[in-house]
């Protein structure tokens, strides 16, 4: 029931943005005093709107934009839509909505308020039956892909970990190729075997 759990989510998110706005500051400088922004951006019951999102995403796309039949060139055009629209999404409204908002409204934009855009744009490339799409299952962009989560898990780790032992001095590329190493390492070691497990 995508609609139902959508619905659910958005309540239980909002509800979070507004006891958060209710109780505590945008921001603060106390390590160990919650935020809006901590609870925006970490609670996970303020971001299960978007785990819903990309449920009923991944439903619509299997019962509805997998199955069109339309031509190479239209899915290309489809494709191409979306991408346009992300783009000036990203660069054109977000930045001004940003810096217009203040309290939960900005800690829910800077968190997921491209949430919807994304959602639009990995439905219309995931089937990879236009151009861009095809550009995709590039063989090293799917292997990154795969690997996508266990560098979300590492990265913050490696950078700080860098940045506590030799300063600001290896900087990004030292914790960018750390941290691929490693999320291949992890993807290739444990979350593959215990997928298949599983």
């Amino acid at each position: 029931r995508p609609l139902t759990t959508l619905s659910g989510a958005a309540a239980v998110s909002l509800a979070v943005y507004v006891v958060g706005a209710a109780f505590l500051p945008v921001f603060t400088t106390d390590a160990k005093a919650p935020s809006q922004f901590d609870l925006g951006s970490c609670f996970p019951l303020a971001r299960g709107f978007e785990f819903a999102l990309g449920m009923a995403t991944c439903l619509a796309w299997r019962r509805w934009v997998r199955p069109a039949e339309l031509s190479t060139a239209l899915w290309t055009a489809v494709e191409a839509v979306a991408i346009v629209g992300a783009l000036l999404w990203l660069f054109l409204c977000v930045p001004p909505l940003v810096r217009g908002a203040d309290g939960a409204l900005f800690v829910w934009l800077r968190a997921c308020g491209s949430c919807g855009v994304f959602a639009v744009l990995i439905a219309a490339l995931a089937a990879g039956r236009g151009r861009f799409g095809r550009a995709l299952s590039f063989r090293p962009l799917v292997a990154l892909g795969g690997a996508s989560f266990a560098f979300y898990m590492t990265h913050m780790i490696v950078m700080r970990a860098l940045r506590f032992h030799f300063g600001w001095g290896p900087g990004a590329i030292s914790a960018l190729t750390l941290s691929l190493a490693l999320a291949f390492l992890l993807h290739i070691a444990v979350e593959t075997p215990l997928r298949e497990r599983l």
